[in-house]
């Protein structure tokens, strides 16, 4: 919960290729209408998949459609469209891309940025929960 609000975030791992279809089918049950990425895709190791995809993409009964990208500095928005059954909803993915491998940033003012951004989107939507991962 924040401020309140019972179901604010849903707090995960990041997808892998076994939970991909997963993670899209909670998304889209869960009315979410913003994900935050504060990782890379490898750290060393692998830590989740590219999961969203260039376009267009089918994740189980979830299909995913990219409508437009805007990188920052700091961080890459994406506003996409999820369709499942004769339904849609929009949702905005942001990638925090400046997380240093295996340490913590520097400086909190991007940080704080991509929080305003993402709080915006909050504010505006009646829907779910934010889904955060790293």
């Amino acid at each position: 919960g924040y401020l309140g609000d019972e179901k604010a975030f849903i707090a995960t791992q990041g997808p892998m290729v076994n939970t991909v279809n997963d993670f899209w089918l909670m998304a889209w049950q869960e009315e979410a209408p913003v994900i935050v990425m504060i990782t890379k895709l490898k750290e060393k190791n692998e830590k989740c998949v590219l999961y969203w995809p260039e376009k267009r993409g089918i994740y189980g009964k979830v299909e995913v459609l990219v409508n437009s990208v805007r990188e920052c500095e700091h961080y890459t928005t994406r506003s996409l469209t999820l369709k499942s059954g004769n339904q849609t909803r929009d949702l905005q993915h942001f990638w925090y891309t400046s997380w240093p491998d295996h340490k913590t940033p520097d400086s909190t003012l991007p940080l704080l940025q991509l929080m305003g951004d993402v709080e915006d989107q909050r504010a505006a939507a009646i829907l779910g929960p934010v889904i955060v991962h790293c």
